[in-house]
């Protein structure tokens, strides 16, 4: 049945040619008509679809955009973190060459004076060797507390040990002991070289030769050390 099969069957042969004529322009009318229509939605999807193909891609090179943004923060943030952890350490280590390289002129000179006081009997000389020899411990004792500022646990061990023996000497002059006082020189200079020797490693040098003994007086950080140490291998072992 066409669009127009309501019309009369009466007609005369013109009529219905033109009839014919005008149902079959009618159904080629609805029938463009149609697929104008279901083109235009055809197109109409396309565009929408690739409308929302064009919206996710910008959206997608937005995220990889922002990630990379996100990630090159966080390496500029690390890159920084490195950079001042190294100025840090540098700091650092430049404050403890600084440091140890003032203990070691205080030290020697509270080890000579003490020592040249020891020497003296009593009398003017004397008096003033003694003002003379207790500046130079304190001026020592300033350096070791600054250098014990920035001193891990080994070098505060060590730096505590030529302290006590630099302690020692200055009693022993002051009561005008002078062979007890002139024992402890060497052993100053051991516990010097002992504090040298911490210092390397806690540079991140190797050591250049071993630990001095000290006797059981001045060696009782390395004791103490030692236990620590067998401490924590016990826990470990136990744990």
């Amino acid at each position: 049945m066409t669009l127009f099969s309501f019309v009369p069957l009466e007609l005369t042969f013109p009529e219905t040619v033109w009839s014919n004529v005008i149902n079959a322009l009618a159904t080629a009318f609805f029938t463009a008509s149609l697929v104008a229509w279901g083109a235009a939605v055809l197109v109409h999807r396309l565009e929408s679809q690739e409308n929302l193909r064009r919206d996710n891609r910008s959206k997608t090179l937005l995220k990889e955009s922002e990630d990379r943004a996100e990630q090159q923060k966080q390496l500029d943030k690390e890159h920084d973190d490195r950079q001042q952890l190294r100025e840090h350490e540098y700091q650092m280590r430049s404050a403890l060459r600084e440091s140890y390289a003032r203990l070691l002129v205080v030290q020697r000179r509270s080890r000579q004076e003490s020592l040249t006081l020891s020497r003296l009997g009593e009398g003017e000389s004397r008096a003033a060797a003694k003002v003379v020899a207790r500046q130079a411990h304190d001026d020592f004792i300033d350096e070791y507390h600054r250098l014990a500022l920035d001193a891990d646990r080994s070098m505060w061990f060590e730096l505590r040990a030529l302290r006590h023996i630099l302690d020692d000497m200055l009693k022993y002059a002051e009561l005008g002991a002078f062979r007890e006082c002139e024992s402890l020189t060497k052993t100053a200079r051991d516990a010097r070289q002992n504090l040298e020797r911490s210092l390397r490693r806690r540079l991140g040098h190797p050591p250049l030769q071993r630990r001095n003994f000290l006797g059981e007086k001045y060696d009782k950080a390395r004791g103490l050390m030692e236990h620590a140490r067998s401490r924590t291998r016990h826990r470990r072992m136990t744990s």
